[in-house]
């Protein structure tokens, strides 16, 4: 008698029902097995799937981590769970980038970072600028090409410019985008307004190369502030004028967005400028050291933009309560707070906000530019007025966290779209 026929599943279920159910680890290890399984996991709407169940898996999102070795010049970039069961968080090395100087890294965006160099070093240094997007769970890097030389005394390739870079992504296109902002050092505050240049790549797409486009600002504030995308734009926050500045990445052209009444912007501005960074404009002798302090993040980071969910919020603080406002309806400007107390040995001047989870909770990261080895996590609930530490292993992987500085980037979902070829 023969053996009878094994029963196997059809493709289509395995691929709607159960390998969208999976880790990533577990998916990118199916590649190999046949090669219509291959083709199917890099399919966009099998990768669209798979995000969004990464948000409800309970092991679907993970917290992303970062240290800057000086003296090997290699930035370590570290993954550990979410898993609120665990006291103690494993960590595992993602990878290690050669850097040379330390890099930057953006906020997630659907589960990849922009990982670039830092604004004052696209002015001191004269190799071309690392600018890559990142995605840790597949672990690839796309390299991107440097920008192109312009006639603009702001463009990189002029005398006195330097350059930030953002991320997000544009939901009508379905594009991820990269922007870099320039302008002229010698610019009181380092601001722009007007008519300016603006460098966009997108992944997607045959044209692997830098579009520049004229842009009108309608505000002055300072491109090396952080930037948050959300609802397909980049937000600023530009506390002296008390409004959030937004690039929609779809129509590529800027919005201006009222705060609340009730944010208390004008009580928490350390300086005039408000945008934490300092030039006051004056022409003076001054060595490298001291020009490259002018473009350092001030002490405090309050007030400041965050995502919760797939909510734009600004967040600020008193002695002893925190107050998110949180934008409703984006389109009509709608605000509302959330507050609650928290514990009287916080350190909420050195505290930097580091994204949320798809649960609408976010990260504190108390320790922030304090010296500290081991990063210091507080995820805050609003809602339910309740937060939790983190902790990590004390020893990570491959790392001597007793000489380097470990910090958190961020939660993010998994995602395993493939970052394309250039």
């Amino acid at each position: 008698m023969g053996s009878k026929k094994e029963k196997q599943l059809p493709e289509d279920v395995l691929f709607s029902d159960i390998f969208t159910k999976l880790s990533a680890k577990s998916v990118l290890a199916l590649k190999p097995v046949k090669k219509s399984w291959y083709s199917s996991i890099k399919n966009p709407e099998f990768v669209d799937r798979f995000l969004a169940n990464s948000f409800n898996r309970p092991d679907g999102t993970s917290l992303l981590l970062t240290t800057h070795d000086q003296a090997s010049g290699q930035q370590y970039f570290i993954s550990s769970t979410t898993d609120e069961r665990l006291d103690s968080r494993p960590v595992c090395l993602l990878s290690v980038l050669e850097t040379g100087a330390e890099l930057s890294v953006s906020q997630n965006v659907n589960g990849m970072f922009l990982v670039h160099t830092r604004p004052h070093e696209t002015f001191y240094r004269d190799r071309v600028d690392d600018v890559y997007v990142f995605n840790p769970s597949t672990r690839e890097y796309l390299s991107l090409p440097p920008l192109p030389n312009r006639a603009s005394k702001t463009w990189p390739g002029s005398n006195m410019n330097m350059i930030s870079y953002f991320f997000g992504f544009d939901v009508g296109s379905k594009d991820y985008k990269v922007v870099g902002v320039c302008c002229d050092v010698g610019a009181p505050g380092l601001r722009v307004e007007g008519e300016v240049e603006l460098g966009i790549f997108g992944l997607a797409g045959g044209l692997k190369a830098w579009r520049v486009v004229n842009v009108d600002v309608p505000v002055s504030f300072n491109p090396c502030t952080p930037g948050i995308c959300v609802n397909g734009a980049i937000h600023w926050l530009v506390k002296d004028k008390r409004v959030i500045l937004a690039f929609d990445l779809g129509l590529e052209r800027f919005r201006v967005i009222k705060l609340g009444d009730g944010i208390g912007i004008d009580t928490l501005l350390g300086d005039a400028d408000g945008d934490g960074y300092g030039n006051d404009g004056e022409e003076e002798e001054e060595d490298d050291d001291d020009r490259e302090d002018e473009f350092e993040e001030e002490t405090s980071v309050w007030p400041c933009l965050i995502q919760v969910g797939s909510y734009l919020a600004v967040l600020e603080y008193d002695d002893v309560e925190l107050r998110m406002w949180v934008l409703k309806d984006y389109q009509n400007e709608q605000w509302v707070m959330e507050s609650m107390d928290y514990p009287y040995d916080w350190n909420l001047m050195h505290a930097l906000p580091c994204g949320s989870s798809h649960t609408s909770e976010f990260f504190l990261c108390l320790n922030h530019n304090t010296g500290s080895s081991i990063p210091k996590i507080v995820c805050c609930d609003m809602e339910r007025s309740t937060y939790r530490r983190i902790n990590f292993v004390e020893q990570f992987e491959k790392i001597d966290s007793s000489t380097v500085s470990v910090s958190l980037v961020g939660c993010y979902p998994e995602n395993i779209m493939p970052l394309p070829k250039i």
